[in-house]
């Protein structure tokens, strides 16, 4: 699949936003997919040659072709976002409670990956209170 053009600013692997990188890899991944992409482009080339292209028809040809592909990533995205909002409202939860934080001995207490947790948790917490959001929170 064709990366960003020249005039547009690619902000996420060289394509201008997660979703659209995401939906390439899902297409490009899939070797029907991917076949099916590389066939229709070879067509709109033959086409843009005769000077029968049509943009918005091939837009459209696309958006068909590929909506399964569109759909797992705004599913997986809305699912991302939901976690994101769970996680904050969790650690909201938690500051408003008043919920104490752990003594060096029972952090020492943990095992190493609830350890790693503990501290990923305590990262996100000062990210949180800092006035930090999650990408995931973003609309698409």
């Amino acid at each position: 699949m064709a990366k960003v053009g020249i005039n547009k600013k690619a902000d996420y692997e060289g394509w201008t936003n997660w979703e659209t990188w995401n939906v390439a890899l899902l297409i490009d991944n899939e070797e029907r997919t991917s076949d099916l992409a590389r066939q229709m482009a070879k067509n709109a080339l033959t086409r843009r040659n005769r000077g029968q292209l049509n943009l918005d028809e091939l837009a459209k040809q696309y958006a068909r072709a590929f909506s399964r592909q569109e759909r797992q990533v705004k599913k997986y995205h809305e699912d991302m976002a939901a976690d994101a909002r769970d996680e904050r409202g969790q650690y909201e939860s938690q500051q408003l409670q008043g919920k104490p934080e752990l003594t060096q001995e029972e952090v020492a207490a943990m095992s190493s990956e609830d350890r790693v947790k503990h501290v990923g948790d305590s990262l996100q917490g000062i990210f949180f209170d800092m006035g930090g959001t999650s990408d995931w929170e973003k609309p698409m």
